[in-house]
């Protein structure tokens, strides 16, 4: 989803949006920017919670970026706001899922944990040449917009995943850890027959 829009997107937005080269270095820039700003409270949020909520969040963020932009790419008018606006919000997720997946990775392989990063590396690396070369070939044969339908489908199979299967072993994995709890007893540890 991200690498597909992130390798087109100076394509999706004049030819989509009308908003022009200038513009759009201008909205990456700031994205860059917003980015590095909100890598403190993703962490931060990490910190507390562990690495899932910011990855969920992550993911269905970037879910409903694709779906805005290519709902938006069907307007007709006054769309370049709106397109920038959900163009960022797909930008904005990746503080959140790039710090939790090396920590998700581990926590989920039944394998060490330097080949479950080196899996996060070679898959952010698959993801990238996957989103290019599909990006690429739907906008040639369907417009720019179908990059951003195609990151709203990525982004919608990513979610089913999450929610089918990662968020449940995530679950079952904390009731796993959690300690029984102690039985009561009385009179100072002893349990006296009646």
């Amino acid at each position: 989803a991200n690498n597909g829009v992130n390798a087109q997107i100076a394509n999706i937005m004049p030819n989509v949006y009308g908003v022009d080269a200038k513009t759009t270095s201008a909205l990456i820039s700031l994205a860059g920017l917003l980015n590095i700003l909100l890598y403190f409270p993703a962490g931060r949020w990490m910190a507390r919670k562990g690495p899932f909520p910011p990855f969920m969040a992550g993911i269905v963020g970037r879910m409903i970026a694709g779906l805005g932009m290519g709902a938006v790419g069907l307007m007709t008018d006054n769309k370049a706001l709106l397109g920038a606006a959900f163009m960022q919000l797909m930008y904005q997720t990746a503080p959140f899922v790039r710090l939790a997946q090396p920590g998700l990775a581990v926590r989920f392989a039944n394998f060490p944990a330097g080949q479950a990063s080196g899996w996060v590396i070679a898959g952010s690396a698959i993801g990238s040449f996957v989103g290019s070369l599909l990006g690429g070939y739907l906008a040639d044969a369907y417009g720019y917009n179908a990059v951003n339908w195609m990151a709203a489908a990525a982004g919608a199979g990513a979610a089913l995943i999450l929610f089918i299967w990662l968020k449940p072993a995530e679950k079952r994995m904390r009731e796993e850890k959690e300690p029984s709890p102690e039985p009561l007893a009385t009179n100072g540890g002893v349990v006296e027959d009646e």
